[in-house]
């Protein structure tokens, strides 16, 4: 056995939950996420009004655009 004392970290991983329990629906209520609203990489790419208008739809859709392109 080795003497050699590992250093600790402490991790945090921010996972934003989802109501459709992530089937690759939109969730039911997407204004309504508060993980998503307040994850800067998430809520800066979200388009809220389509996704509001899409609520509870599959995302695989032709035509359709959820997310802004980067």
């Amino acid at each position: 056995m080795s003497n050699y004392k590992y250093p600790l970290y402490h991790i945090s991983i921010r996972v934003p939950w989802h109501d459709n329990q992530w089937d690759g629906a939109i969730c039911s209520a997407p204004n309504m996420n508060t993980a998503c609203l307040k994850l800067p990489r998430i809520s800066e790419s979200c388009n809220d009004k389509l996704e509001k208008s899409l609520a509870g739809e599959w995302k695989i859709q032709v035509g359709h655009q959820y997310h802004e392109s980067q």
